[in-house]
């Protein structure tokens, strides 16, 4: 019976310590754990996300396919007409800007493709364009862009230079697709 009893509390007795422990697997599996998403992922038009100088390129357009800027892995049609949009930071572009250019570049080669005038929020009613949801209410210029010959199977980055009130704001979105025939799924 002593020896019952004895091999009983050892039996509790080891019990409770391998409870009470962490296995390499749980140390492990926290490691493992997927950080929070950064703010900008979660709301994309946060004031800090407009730049330090007052303008940034909006991440995701809507025109011709949605789709999140700033992933060289993310195709548009060559041939498609696309509408980027440069959103101010909250005070800033309250006034008409008299200088507001758009420019693609090839990400590769850090060559100019082409510059576009960007076109003010208060005339979108005037193209046929849609502002993605995140913008309404907000102040921002847009570019349509039509992605012909000259863009097929380069990685773009685009640049912004913006003139308000002489006050120049530069934003710029490396990686931010490529144009090729592949689709994204």
């Amino acid at each position: 019976m002593k020896k019952l009893i004895h091999l009983g509390m050892f039996a509790i007795f080891a019990l409770t310590v391998s409870s009470c422990s962490k296995s390499t697997n749980d140390t492990i599996a926290k490691e493992k754990e997927t950080p929070a998403l950064p703010k900008h992922d979660i709301n994309p038009i946060l004031p800090e996300d407009a730049g330090t100088d007052g303008s940034s390129i909006f991440q995701f357009i809507n025109q011709p396919i949605s789709l999140k800027l700033g992933d060289a892995n993310h195709n548009l049609s060559p041939g498609a007409t696309a509408v980027f949009y440069v959103r101010f930071a909250d005070g800033f572009g309250i006034n008409s800007a008299s200088a507001a250019t758009l420019t693609t570049k090839d990400y590769n080669t850090g060559g100019d493709i082409q510059s576009y005038n960007l076109i003010s929020c208060d005339d979108i009613d005037l193209y046929d364009v849609q502002a993605p949801d995140d913008l309404v209410g907000k102040r921002f210029m847009f570019a349509i862009v039509e992605l012909d010959g000259q863009y097929t199977d380069k990685t773009i980055s685009l640049f912004s230079d913006i003139t308000v009130d002489g006050i120049n704001t530069l934003a710029q979105l490396d990686h931010s697709f490529t144009v090729s025939y592949y689709v994204n799924r």
